[in-house]
C-alpha cells in the first residue's frame, strides 16, 4: 500500500502534465508551442513540491489527532482514589503488621457496580513471606495492586507501613545497561550490588553476555529471556531497599533450578529479603513450604488462610492443590 501511494504521489506531476496539454490540444484551436508549453511546465514543476509533501502533511494529521485523543483521554480521565491507602511510617520490629486489609471491596470501575474483590481480610508482618495462591483470573495481581492503590476500593481498610518495591507479572525493563536497570536511580553499592546479583541468580547471565551488566539492553528488554527479564526486575527491586515487596509470580518464567535458588537467596527465612515484608502471588507450590502465611484466592475473597502446617491437615483446597503437584 505504501509503495501504491508513492508511486502515485510521485507520478501525478507528470500526469497532471500530460493530460493537461492532451485537454488542451482537443478543445482549443491554438497551437501548442513553446511559449505556452515551457511557462506550463515551469508551473507545474513548481507545485512538484507542495504535491510530494501533501502525503506526509496527511499522515502527520492522522498521527497528531491519534496522539491528542490519547492525550485528552488521559488527562481527563478519573483520578485515582486518594483515600484508598493510608501510608503510615514504617514498622521497626520483626514481627509487627505492614500491611492490613480489613473487610475490603475492590473494584476496576467503580461506575460499573462490579467488584473484583470482595471481603478481603489480609494481614502481614515485617520478617515474614506471605503467599497468595489461586487460578489463573483468580485475582491475585488484582489483590497486589490493591494494596498500591490501583484499585477503587468501596469500602473496609487498607494501611500500608513502610516503602513499597512491586514486581509486575509482565517484566518491564529500560533501554539502558543491564546495570542501570537494576540500580534504578539509587545510590551505588557494589557490596550490595554483587550480593543481589548473585541472589537473584544474574552471575552465569552476565557471563554470556557481551560487555556483563553493561550490556546494553534493547527496547522493552528485546535481547533478554522471559527469565532473565523477570530475575532483572526482581534485583531491581531488591536493590531499591524497601520495607515492604510486592511480588507478581516471579518464579513463573524461570526454571525450576533457578527458581529453587530465589527462593532460597531471596524470599526464603535464610534470603535477602528475610527482614522484610514480602507478599508473593504465585502458583508455585515449591515455595509454600517457605511461607509463614497462606491464602487462597477464589470467588473474589480469601476462602482459606492460615500457615502450611496448619492447612494441610485441613484437607481443603490448599491441601489438595500440594498433594495433586507432589503426586
Amino acid at each position: 500500500t505504501q509503495s501504491v501511494a508513492n508511486f502515485t504521489w510521485q507520478s501525478t506531476p507528470f500526469l497532471v502534465s500530460c493530460s493537461t496539454f492532451t485537454v488542451f490540444v482537443l478543445t482549443s484551436d491554438k497551437t501548442l508551442t513553446t511559449d505556452i508549453v515551457f511557462p506550463a511546465l515551469t508551473l507545474f514543476n513548481l507545485l512538484t513540491f507542495p504535491l510530494s509533501i501533501l502525503p506526509m502533511v496527511i499522515t502527520s494529521v492522522i498521527e497528531s489527532t491519534v496522539a491528542v485523543k490519547r492525550l485528552v483521554e488521559y488527562f481527563t480521565a478519573e483520578e485515582l482514589q486518594t483515600n484508598s491507602v493510608i501510608f503510615q511510617d514504617p514498622v521497626e520490629h520483626a514481627g509487627d503488621e505492614s500491611v492490613r486489609i480489613r473487610d475490603a471491596t475492590f473494584t476496576w470501575d467503580r461506575h460499573s457496580g462490579i467488584s473484583v474483590l470482595e471481603n478481603i481480610d489480609l494481614s502481614a508482618r515485617k520478617g515474614e513471606l506471605s503467599c497468595i495462591v489461586g487460578r489463573v483470573g483468580s485475582g491475585k495481581s488484582s489483590l497486589l495492586q490493591s494494596i498500591l492503590g490501583e484499585l477503587w476500593k468501596n469500602q473496609g481498610e487498607v494501611v500500608v507501613r513502610g516503602r513499597i518495591a512491586y514486581v509486575a507479572q509482565s517484566p518491564w525493563v529500560m533501554n539502558a545497561s543491564v546495570r542501570e536497570n537494576i540500580v534504578f536511580g539509587h545510590r551505588w553499592d557494589p557490596a550490595f550490588y554483587d550480593l543481589t546479583v548473585e541472589a537473584c541468580a544474574l552471575i552465569d547471565d552476565f557471563k554470556i553476555m557481551p560487555d556483563g551488566d553493561q550490556t546494553e539492553v534493547g527496547e522493552r528488554g528485546i535481547s533478554l529471556s522471559g527469565g532473565q527479564k523477570a530475575r532483572l526486575t526482581l534485583a531491581r527491586a531488591v536493590y531499591a531497599r524497601a520495607d515492604i515487596y510486592l511480588l507478581d509470580d516471579v518464579l513463573s518464567a524461570v526454571d525450576q533450578h533457578v527458581g529453587r535458588h530465589i527462593i532460597n537467596k531471596v524470599l526464603g527465612s535464610n534470603g535477602i529479603l528475610s527482614g522484610k515484608t514480602r507478599i508473593l502471588a504465585t502458583n508455585a507450590i515449591t515455595v509454600l513450604k517457605e511461607a509463614d502465611f497462606i491464602g487462597l484466592l477464589r470467588d473474589k475473597t480469601i476462602i482459606e488462610k492460615g500457615t502450611y502446617e496448619q492447612l494441610m491437615p485441613m484437607k481443603g483446597e490448599i491441601a489438595n492443590l500440594v498433594r495433586t503437584n507432589l503426586a
